[in-house]
């Protein structure tokens, strides 16, 4: 497939991003792919390589369901080999490659991403034909990296008071707290005493809001500073659906190792959930040019 016969459609609300994330066993040549998931047709396709193993899958199936709340399926492989082949046969079976970008999250951006490379890697491993020949592929992740694309800037926490309030909005802000405090004294003292009383971050937000001040935001640009920042847009909880939390992809090695397979899947699960949430602030966009996520292919 080309670009010329990918593109037929005239807005991006006609592509159907289908998001995917893989776990491995580490980060060298000689790990593995454990899971990998993909979201196609609002199900949640997810392959596990037993390695040898055997499982129950209707009853791993039926309790990520009932963890996560999502449509799920579960393809147990016996292989990373079987497992690969698998993965290429649905999406020649039953993906509509025209109209169909797989859609990643730091796919192969930062740092050279992680996921397509890895894939890469293990298909020579194995001798299996790489899984998303003549397959639309486009990486998320610049779209929410790109400065001034979205305020993806957070509100920091312990705010500097002495730096963000004058004395006159010192006085005001002890007002607010309803503190008993003498404001006859100098900016320093007052500030000594509100933090012998105690106050919230949530208190100095509010104050600023209502005073129409700038309240301090970080802005962080790593791979995982993004990614929260991000969230934070999409109303999610810190940790979702997953067990061990956006930063803990180590933890799932453990996992795997120790054939505890729900958590494994919950946490592959949770990342391709929220990556698809994003690829739905990006349709719901009207911003976005289209050269922004036009696709590749290999």
């Amino acid at each position: 497939m080309n670009k010329e016969q990918y593109y037929n459609y005239s807005h991006i609300d006609q592509v159907d991003f289908v998001s995917f994330d893989i776990e491995t066993t580490g980060l060298l040549d000689t790990d593995i792919i454990t899971t990998f998931t993909l979201f196609h047709e609002n199900t949640y396709q997810i392959w596990l390589n037993l390695n040898g193993d055997t499982v129950e899958k209707e009853e791993i199936q039926q309790k990520v369901i009932d963890t996560s709340e999502l449509d799920v399926r579960i393809h147990p492989q016996n292989t990373e080999q079987e497992l690969i082949n698998s993965i290429r046969k649905y999406i020649s079976d039953e993906i509509e490659l025209r109209t169909t970008i797989l859609t990643a999250y730091n796919g192969e951006t930062w740092k050279g991403g992680f996921d397509i490379s890895f894939i890469r890697s293990r298909c020579l491993s194995n001798t299996v034909e790489f899984p998303f020949k003549d397959v639309a592929y486009t990486d998320i992740m610049p779209i929410f990296s790109k400065k001034d694309r979205f305020n993806l800037s957070h509100i920091s926490t312990n705010p500097n008071l002495n730096k963000l309030l004058n004395k006159d909005e010192v006085k005001e802000f002890i007002d607010y707290l309803g503190l008993d405090c003498n404001t006859s004294t100098t900016k320093k003292n007052m500030l000594s005493q509100i933090k012998q009383n105690g106050y919230t971050d949530k208190e100095v937000e509010e104050f600023c809001e209502n005073k129409n001040l700038e309240y301090p935001t970080e802005n962080p640009k790593d791979l995982v500073g993004v990614f929260k920042r991000v969230s934070k847009l999409c109303d999610w909880n810190s940790k979702d659906i997953d067990p061990f939390g956006p930063t803990e992809s180590e933890k799932a090695v453990s996992a795997y190792n120790n054939g505890e397979y729900i958590q494994l899947i919950l946490h592959n699960l949770a990342d391709v959930h929220k990556t698809q949430r994003l690829i739905n602030m990006i349709v719901n966009s009207q911003s976005i040019p289209k050269k922004e996520y036009e696709p590749t292919f290999y």
